[in-house]
């Protein structure tokens, strides 16, 4: 994230103009009967993007009220896909599904599925952790920047595989900031995010992003690959998440958007993935699970060259396979919670914690 704070005072020029060009493209479009583009009809649903920082992150949902002008663009529900009948090795699979080769770590897990372990067919495995036998305290999570990726305040073992965002970095919406030192600790074979409202009004959120043991450039992210969660989530009115795998060059919309899952802690979750050679985040294929958070659920990306795949607990849930849309640069995974995108505040009672048992990164290896 170099050149962050020039990246931070740019994001809030761009939410600007970006406003004004979708009322502008939603006026066009109304004159002219409401047409959709073909990009736009391949894409499922017509969401409205409001570009924050370094991610940004779209709400599936109506919004209550909004930041500046109200947001008139229609909104239809993603299209969802039958599973695939595609016999692919997972890392978790459902009971009717082929048994995976994937080994599982044999020490117990608070969410009764342990982390897969090992290279798969087409995948090579470079990065997983299951929080066992680590401890990090609420404030150790600190001192966190972006040259280099690290947060100094933590154990060297765990300083090795994550980092997040330096503290009082605003959010995507601009209503909450990312406070890492007060918000992320792990202890018990979990990762916590305990997200709340201090007690000077300042609502607070975390984004911690795992460290490629050897990352194909210095924006810590790789070319294609399978990126796996196992979490859950209290039900926390105001918030939402948004996993997502953010284009290395910065470039956005037009080197795509990868996202799953997205959606209010208090709704149900979302994939979403922007086309490659976008110009507007309303060029995309998006995708509904009808799941809420608060059950523990493995999320899984599936990212090649001919297809962009969704899984929720090893069952396909949305599958886009136009390669003239598939993102076709480096990325990198970031597990961003955040403030809605309605415009509202969320309350200072709202409050809760969002889990993760386990991640675990693959990278692309057809051969």
């Amino acid at each position: 994230m170099p050149g962050s704070v020039k990246r931070w005072r740019y994001a809030l020029i761009v939410c600007v103009a970006t406003v004004v060009a979708v009322g502008v493209l939603v006026t066009v479009n109304a004159l002219a009967g409401g047409g959709k583009s073909t990009s736009q009809t391949n894409s499922g649903a017509a969401i409205v993007r409001i570009l924050g920082a370094k991610l940004r992150s779209a709400s599936p949902f109506p919004e209550r009220s909004t930041r500046t002008a109200p947001r008139t663009a229609s909104r239809t529900a993603p299209r969802t896909v039958a599973p695939s009948s595609t016999a692919r090795d997972r890392p978790e699979a459902s009971a009717s599904a082929q048994p995976s080769p994937v080994q599982s770590s044999s020490l117990p897990d608070p969410s009764g599925q342990p982390v897969p372990i090992g290279n798969l067919p087409g995948w090579k495995q470079v990065f997983y952790d299951d929080f066992q036998n680590e401890s990090v305290s609420v404030g150790q999570f600190s001192d966190c920047t972006a040259a280099p990726f690290t947060c100094s305040g933590l154990a060297p073992a765990v300083r090795a595989k994550w980092w997040d965002y330096p503290d009082g970095s605003l959010d995507t919406a601009g209503d909450c900031g990312y406070y890492p030192s007060q918000v992320m600790s792990i202890s018990g074979g979990i990762m916590n995010m305990f997200i709340h409202t201090a007690a000077n009004g300042t609502c607070m959120t975390a984004v911690p992003e795992p460290k490629l043991p050897d990352p194909v450039d210095s924006s810590n992210g790789q070319l294609y690959g399978m990126y796996s969660v196992r979490m859950r989530a209290d039900a926390i009115p105001g918030y939402k998440t948004a996993f997502l795998l953010w284009p290395d060059s910065e470039d956005w919309p037009a080197d795509g958007e990868i996202d799953f899952p997205e959606g209010e802690l208090d709704g149900t979750s979302y994939a979403y993935m922007h086309h490659m050679g976008a110009t507007s985040g309303l060029q995309q294929d998006a995708y509904s699970t009808g799941t809420t958070y608060t059950g523990w659920h493995t999320y899984t990306i599936e990212w090649t060259p001919d297809y962009v795949e969704f899984l929720l607990d090893g069952q396909v849930i949305g599958d886009s396979t136009d390669t003239a849309y598939i993102p076709d640069t480096p990325m990198h995974w970031v597990l961003q919670t955040e403030s809605d995108l309605d415009g509202v505040k969320p309350a200072a009672s709202a409050q809760g914690n969002l889990q993760i048992a386990w991640v675990s990164i693959w990278s692309y290896d057809p051969a």
